[in-house]
């Protein structure tokens, strides 16, 4: 059995400590999987959080692993920005892809511009795409 230790900066404010003093090449060596990966709301990135999604590229450019990532509040122009950082990276984008389909990022850059045309109200997005997931991922089974 192997056993691989994964790694991702989930969000800032979980870094462990010394991240801070680490370059993207420290990081990025320590892992053997890119767990999750995220960022907060401000646009541009926070520079912590754009050295750590560097890491996750770098890692992934070295193993070719796929990189799973969130933003913080449902914050689309935040993950278009993580997208951008990825592809000037070198990450290969179509990893989020199978079989030719059109990827998760479709979800955002199709289906929501489609749903607003169609009149779904921002609040009702939000639930769909924030508090939805949220309410799903933060499910704890009773002991």
């Amino acid at each position: 059995m192997l056993i691989v230790a994964s790694g991702g900066l989930h969000g800032k404010s979980d870094y462990p400590p010394g991240t801070a003093a680490k370059t993207a090449d420290q990081i990025a060596e320590r892992w053997g999987a890119i767990g999750e990966m995220g960022t907060g709301t401000d646009v541009p990135m926070d520079a912590e959080e754009r050295k750590a999604l560097n890491a996750a590229a770098k890692l992934h450019r070295r193993t070719g692993l796929p990189i799973v990532t969130h933003v913080s509040d449902g914050c689309a122009r935040c993950a278009l920005e993580q997208v951008d950082l990825f592809e000037a990276a070198g990450v290969s984008l179509d990893r989020l892809r199978k079989n030719g389909g059109p990827g998760i990022d479709t979800s955002i850059t199709n289906f929501v511009p489609r749903l607003r045309r169609a009149g779904v109200s921002d609040a009702t997005l939000r639930t769909v795409l924030v508090e939805n997931p949220r309410r799903v991922l933060s499910f704890v089974p009773p002991t």
